[in-house]
């Protein structure tokens, strides 16, 4: 580290500025009117024109009916069966225990309580 008197610029800060600046998202007027719109006023802290307030209201609604009748559901897959995931997705789907995950949950619970004692 060296020291710096009174606003001189050392060769360290002088490298830093000639690094070229990343490209910045520019807001897009086109996408007004979506869902992708609203949130694109959100993440340039913008506020949001009618169109996209109405967009977003849509799709929140359509995506609670569609929660509400059950439409979106995810389906068991037993890929990670075996493991500490699989053991969860057991129970977040609440479909039975298979062995390999009921022992990999046990070997992790003792790696556990084994960690904590020590």
């Amino acid at each position: 580290m060296s020291y710096r008197y009174r606003g001189t610029k050392t060769l360290a800060m002088e490298q830093e500025q000639e690094e070229p600046l990343k490209a910045e998202r520019v807001f897009d007027p086109a996408k007004c009117g979506t869902y992708k719109g609203y949130k694109q006023h959100q993440n340039h802290k913008i506020p949001q024109c009618q169109p996209c307030k109405d967009a977003a209201a849509a799709f929140k609604h359509e995506l609670a009916a569609r929660h509400k009748a059950g439409l979106v559901v995810r389906e068991f897959r037993s890929d990670k069966c075996g493991t500490l995931a699989g053991y969860s997705r057991h129970k977040r789907h609440d479909t039975p225990l298979c062995d390999p995950c009921r022992e990999a949950r046990a070997e992790h619970r003792a790696n556990y309580y084994a960690k904590a004692a020590a």
